[in-house]
C-alpha cells in the first residue's frame, strides 16, 4: 500500500481509480460562462471602435475614479451590514470599524461571485468575533434583502417613468423585484411564527419592520453611491445618460451582477450594459455606440476589481492584526 492510499481510503476513493473532474469542471463553468457571453458582445462590435473607446480615457483618471468609487462603496456597504447587526442582533457589540475590515477583506471572496461575498462576511464574523453563524446569516441575509428592496424601488420607479427600455426580459426581472420586496416587507409586519421561530430567520424579525426601513435607508445610500459612480464613469467615456435613465437602469445592471452565472458578474454585466445604454453612447454608428458602452463597462470593471482586490488584502491583514491585538 502506498503512503497515499489510506488517505484515499478515508476519503472513500476505491485505490487505482481517479477522482472525478465534475468539480473542476464546475469550477470553471462560471468562467466559461463569461467567456463566451464577452465573445458573443465582443463579436458584434468592431475592435476598432473598441480600442478607440478605450484610447479616449486616461488611465489615471479612470483608476482615481475607481479608488473612490471602492472607498465610498466599502463604506456605505459596511454601515448597511452594521445596521443590520445592530437591528438583528441587539446584544452584539461590533463596531463600525469591525464591520468595515470585515466587508472588505469579504471583497476578495466577492471577486468570485456576490454570494461568496456575502458568505466571506458569516465566516468572518464568526471566526474573528464569535457571532454565532446562525445569527450571522440572518443578519448578512437582512443587509441582502434591503439592497433587492432598493433596487425594486428603483427599477419600479423606472417601470413608471418610461426609463427602463421595453423589454420582455427586462419588464419580468423588474415586476419580479417589486413583487419579492413587496412580500418580504409584508412578512417581516405579519411574523408568521413558523418562520420567526427559525434561528436563521429570527433576525430578520428581530430587527421589526423599522429596523428592516433603517437598512433599506442605508442600502439606499449604498446605491446612490453605485449610481454615482457608474454616471461618472459613463461620462469619462462620452455616454450622457439621462439622471432618470440611469437611476432606473443601473439597478437593473447592479442585480444582473448578483447573479450566479459568472464570476463577479463578468459577461453578464457588459451584455447587460450595451442592451440598457448604446442609445445614449457617442458613435456613428450602432455598432460604434455598443463599442463604447462595452468599453465603458468592462475597463470600469477590470479597475474596480482591482482596486478591490488591494482593498481585501489590507482589510484582511488589519483583521488579522486587531484580532492578535485582541
Amino acid at each position: 500500500m502506498t503512503e497515499s492510499e489510506p488517505a484515499r481510503d478515508a476519503i472513500g476513493i476505491e485505490p487505482g481509480r481517479r477522482t472525478s473532474r465534475f468539480p473542476r469542471l464546475a469550477r470553471l463553468g462560471p468562467w466559461l460562462v463569461a467567456a463566451g457571453i464577452l465573445a458573443f458582445v465582443l463579436a458584434r462590435v468592431p475592435i476598432d471602435d473598441f480600442t478607440a473607446a478605450l484610447s479616449r480615457v486616461s488611465a489615471w483618471r479612470l483608476i482615481a475614479l475607481s479608488v473612490g468609487f471602492v472607498f465610498a462603496m466599502l463604506a456605505a456597504d459596511s454601515l448597511a451590514v452594521w445596521l443590520a447587526v445592530r437591528a438583528a442582533l441587539t446584544e452584539s457589540r461590533l463596531s463600525y470599524g469591525a464591520v468595515l475590515r470585515i466587508r472588505g477583506t469579504s471583497y476578495l471572496l466577492a471577486l468570485v461571485n456576490y454570494a461568496a461575498g456575502q458568505g466571506g462576511v458569516v465566516y468572518l464574523m464568526h471566526r474573528h468575533y464569535n457571532l454565532p453563524v446562525s445569527a450571522g446569516t440572518g443578519a448578512v441575509l437582512l443587509a441582502t434583502s434591503a439592497f433587492l428592496v432598493a433596487v425594486a424601488l428603483a427599477v419600479g420607479f423606472g417601470l413608471l417613468s418610461g426609463a427602463i427600455p421595453d423589454r420582455t426580459e427586462i419588464n419580468v426581472a423588474a415586476i419580479g423585484l417589486l413583487a419579492a420586496a413587496a412580500a418580504y416587507l409584508i412578512i417581516v409586519k405579519w411574523r408568521p411564527a413558523v418562520l420567526a421561530r427559525s434561528r436563521w430567520l429570527a433576525p430578520f424579525f428581530t430587527a421589526g419592520i423599522w429596523g428592516t426601513l433603517r437598512v433599506i435607508a442605508a442600502r439606499t445610500v449604498h446605491l446612490t453611491v453605485l449610481l454615482a459612480g457608474h454616471i461618472t464613469a459613463m461620462l469619462l467615456f462620452g455616454i450622457e445618460v439621462p439622471i432618470s435613465v440611469a437611476a432606473a437602469g443601473l439597478p437593473v445592471l447592479f442585480f444582473v451582477a448578483t447573479l450566479p452565472i459568472s464570476p463577479a458578474g463578468l459577461g453578464t454585466t457588459q451584455a447587460a450594459a450595451v442592451t440598457l445604454f448604446a442609445s445614449f453612447a457617442p458613435g456613428a454608428n450602432d455598432s460604434a455606440q455598443q463599442a463604447a458602452v462595452l468599453a465603458y463597462s468592462l475597463a470600469f470593471q477590470i479597475a474596480g476589481t482591482l482596486v478591490a482586490a488591494v482593498v481585501g488584502v489590507v482589510c484582511l491583514r488589519s483583521l488579522q492584526a486587531a484580532r492578535e491585538d485582541g
